[in-house]
């Protein structure tokens, strides 16, 4: 008995280290790196993963890091309001990702930097700014998530995607949100963030359809602890449901909306209370 114990925890003990250096691929796994940071062109941030959700699914392996490549896929994703630039990267890059990358990167620009990140086009050659994870979540895929810089091989092609071209437009009355909050709720109470967008001159606004839309709540410490990404329906509505299940305090929410090169950015105060 004591016997079929010792091989069942040498098995067990076995399968732990088969996992540890293989995981679910089955590919062996290599120690991340991460391409070394080009100074000049933009400064590094000591803290990049600031208005990105959900940071603990993301092992930081560089606050800075540079890549170039081939652009093979430009897509909104609507679940979680980022833009993902799928690119091909250059031969001296490729040995920075892991088996989970299939020889392709990620490239993430989040709402908060939207505005000021010009997406490039499909089938353009492009280098990168940004942070280097790992995605726990995707049997660490190596990423660069966010990117808060990029530089396209011709400027004069950069950010021709479908629906959001490049020339960023913030000034009043081109895109207007019109938001309605609570100004405090209770610990554990759900509530409802509505927002109304409108696009066009003063005094000429019509509903704007099909605005992306990313809510985020940070606490008085500048952390996420809430968000949601939606696009307004045919009438230029959106409703977010939340729950205010985090400690009482003040908070800040902020709202960062996009079409169509058009970018408005908004925020108010939240404070959550005991019941």
């Amino acid at each position: 008995m004591q016997l079929v114990i010792a091989i069942a925890v040498l098995l067990v003990a076995g399968a732990a280290v088969g996992y540890a250096l293989y995981g679910p691929s089955g590919v062996l796994r290599k120690p991340v790196g991460a391409p070394p940071w080009q100074p000049g062109a933009v400064p590094c941030r000591g803290d990049p993963l600031t208005h990105v959700h959900d940071p603990g699914r993301l092992k930081l392996v560089a606050n800075c890091a540079t890549v170039s490549g081939l652009v093979e896929q430009v897509q909104y994703k609507p679940g979680d309001g980022d833009w993902q630039v799928t690119i091909a990267p250059d031969p001296q890059y490729q040995p920075f990702l892991t088996a989970a990358d299939h020889d392709l990167l990620p490239v993430r620009i989040i709402p908060a930097d939207l505005a000021h990140v010009p997406l490039p086009a499909l089938g353009q050659h492009a280098t990168f700014y940004g942070a280097w994870v790992v995605n726990r979540n995707l049997h660490d895929r190596a990423e660069m998530h966010p990117a808060w810089h990029i530089v396209a091989a011709s400027a004069a092609l950069a950010g021709r995607v479908p629906g959001e071209p490049t020339r960023s437009v913030t000034g009043p009355g081109r895109l207007v949100l019109k938001v309605t909050a609570p100004p405090a709720v209770t610990v554990g109470a759900p509530f409802t963030i509505k927002v109304l967008s409108s696009m066009g001159p003063p005094g000429k606004t019509v509903h704007a359809s099909l605005v992306h839309l990313f809510v985020e709540i940070t606490n008085s410490r500048g952390l996420g602890v809430r968000w949601q990404a939606r696009s307004t329906d045919i009438l230029g509505h959106a409703n977010f449901g939340l729950v205010a299940l985090d400690a009482p305090g003040d908070f800040t929410v902020h709202i960062y909306a996009s079409k169509g090169g058009l970018f408005q950015t908004t925020e108010q105060n939240l404070v959550i209370r005991r019941r």
